[in-house]
């Protein structure tokens, strides 16, 4: 425990940590209104079963939670994911109708036929000049490198992450979203681009060595221990819709081995999702092996990024978490990418990172994600001109 506080972190190593508000210009709702818009979208694709399923789980529950909760809010999709968790066996009819709900709306955009297509997701587009010479055009007639090209602001953002930099000071991402949206955004981009000039790096994501990677997937996904360029290292604590348990129970595993060349899809087995609460569900030594991850390349950064995380009470081990990562001698830079005004944000970090937080160097950026991308894209070029 010592050792690992006393670790020195790593000069320009970022780590960011995402909250279901990076998902919302994708399409996807936030926690406060995932049970609502959730609700609709299956009502609206004629998805009924499950539509009647839910209906009966919430018919169960919200009474009571509406009587726990400030009158001034309704019970959110966290408050049902918690009292599901606490109350339900393991592999109850309510858990998985729970965990198909979470999915369906995880898929409200999925990809085309040819894999995703930003355009076809109204994702925000970004004006950018030559930003993508990050990336190296697999094909001479690449967009990268012209005068001028609109990329979606998820382009711009992994364009970023996976721009050339020193092995150790490479960041990682840290997620609490089931959804696939970064996983989407690689696979776009890597059609096109690839790092490298001399050797030729793809564009990958790494989940880690403990998520096993069928051979219908590795043309994207990795399994690494150490950081080849190019690799995108996410740390998914809560699982993903593409992950799938397998193996007899005595020695269960998690795999991926539904990412078809037309794109990811969900899993039609058990997905391997937990909620974020204080059971960790079955996978106990696999939940806590990510847990231990994400502790460490905390520890290493020496600035963490959080960007559509509201930072709620009912997070509690996540609040933990920082307040084991800020328990060190050296402190993060720490930079807060939201919504809310910078007074809402202030106030939220106060509540959730005490004492601690306010020892760090706290930036505020109160205008959103696609605000966000586009000062890394001004950034990029204000680097780039200073060469």
């Amino acid at each position: 425990m010592h050792a690992a506080r006393n670790t020195p972190r790593i000069p320009g190593k970022t780590v960011y940590f995402l909250g279901s508000g990076f998902s919302k210009p994708y399409g996807l709702p936030v926690i406060a209104d995932f049970l609502e818009e959730g609700m609709n979208h299956i009502k609206s694709t004629h998805q009924g079963p499950l539509a009647h399923r839910m209906m009966r789980l919430l018919d169960q529950y919200i009474p009571a939670l509406r009587m726990v909760c400030n009158h001034q809010e309704s019970p959110s999709i966290a408050d049902l994911f918690c009292i599901v968790d606490l109350l339900e066996p393991r592999d109850t009819g309510y858990r998985r109708t729970l965990e198909e709900f979470v999915v369906a709306v995880c898929q409200k955009s999925p990809p085309g036929p040819s894999g995703i297509e930003p355009e076809n997701l109204q994702q925000p587009q970004l004006q950018v000049e030559g930003y993508l010479t990050a990336l190296q055009p697999k094909v001479s007639n690449s967009p990268c490198g012209t005068a001028s090209t609109t990329i979606s602001a998820y382009d711009a953002f992994v364009a970023h992450l996976l721009a050339p930099r020193p092995p150790k000071s490479r960041p990682t991402v840290i997620s609490l979203n089931y959804d696939l949206v970064l996983e989407h955004t690689v696979q776009h981009l890597a059609r096109n681009y690839c790092i490298g000039t001399k050797r030729k790096y793809p564009l990958r994501v790494s989940y880690g060595d403990r998520v096993d990677i069928g051979k219908d997937c590795r043309s994207l996904l990795v399994k690494l221990k150490h950081r080849d360029p190019g690799t995108l290292y996410l740390i998914k604590l809560h699982g993903s819709i593409n992950w799938h348990a397998s193996g007899p129970a005595s020695r269960q595993r998690v795999l991926v081995d539904s990412c078809a060349s037309s794109g990811f899809q969900e899993n039609q087995g058990r997905n391997t999702l937990i909620w974020p609460s204080w059971l960790r569900g079955s996978f106990e030594s696999f939940w806590a092996d990510l847990l231990g991850q994400a502790r460490q390349e905390l520890k290493l950064a020496s600035e963490i990024v959080i960007v559509g995380y509201s930072m709620p009470t009912l997070d509690r081990y996540i609040k933990y978490l920082f307040a084991d990562v800020l328990s060190t001698p050296e402190l993060p830079a720490v930079t807060i990418c939201g919504n809310e005004s910078e007074e809402s944000i202030r106030r939220a970090w106060a509540e959730f990172a005490g004492t601690l937080g306010q020892k760090v160097r706290l930036r505020i950026h109160p205008h959103g994600f696609v605000s966000f991308c586009q000062e890394l894209v001004r950034s990029a070029h204000k680097s780039e001109s200073e060469l």
